[in-house]
């Protein structure tokens, strides 16, 4: 499902507009646990995270670089997820998906601070103190993004990544 709809929206910037606008933003509940991309896209709905990890794996699917952000709104004191896309010149260019007034590559005006990066086959934390505050034993945000799923290393939440059936990469 992921790898046709990325082929069908066919460039970066398509794919941020199609998640941005037919993926409502549904604030996180009491417990956040995150959808796969599949599930994302059936239910129209998802927090920051689950619009985040859509819009990556379209992205990967597309052979397009690119990582999720893990942040710290210093402001609201709360997290939050975003995408990054590598361009031609190695450069990140910032994509919030949850922000319905900005277009590609336009970013809101927030102050965060940065807790780790996800990449296809790994996760960086780059802020120990913050992944401990914000993360801790609650979530291990340990995990891969693998085609159409999520594979967790967290063990109680593996089973709302269990849905998705993922082609071999070539």
């Amino acid at each position: 499902m992921v790898v046709e709809l990325a082929n069908k929206l066919n460039s970066p910037e398509n794919m941020y507009i199609w998640v941005r606008d037919k993926i409502a933003y549904l604030p996180e509940q009491l417990v956040d646990l995150w959808m796969t991309p599949r599930t994302t896209i059936l239910n129209r709905f998802g927090d920051c995270d689950d619009k985040s990890v859509l819009l990556s794996s379209l992205l990967y699917a597309a052979g397009y670089s690119n990582r999720i952000v893990m942040s710290h709104v210093i402001d609201k004191d709360t997290g939050h997820m975003y995408v990054e896309i590598q361009d031609s010149r190695g450069q990140w260019l910032k994509l919030d998906p949850t922000c319905i007034q900005c277009e590609f590559g336009e970013f809101p005006k927030i102050d965060e601070e940065v807790i780790g990066y996800v990449y296809l086959d790994r996760t960086v934390v780059v802020n120990p103190r913050l992944y401990e505050v914000y993360v801790g034993n609650r979530f291990n945000w340990k995990f891969t993004l693998n085609c159409e799923k999520v594979v967790s290393v967290c063990k109680p939440y593996c089973s709302i990544f269990e849905d998705c059936k993922c082609k071999e990469r070539r």
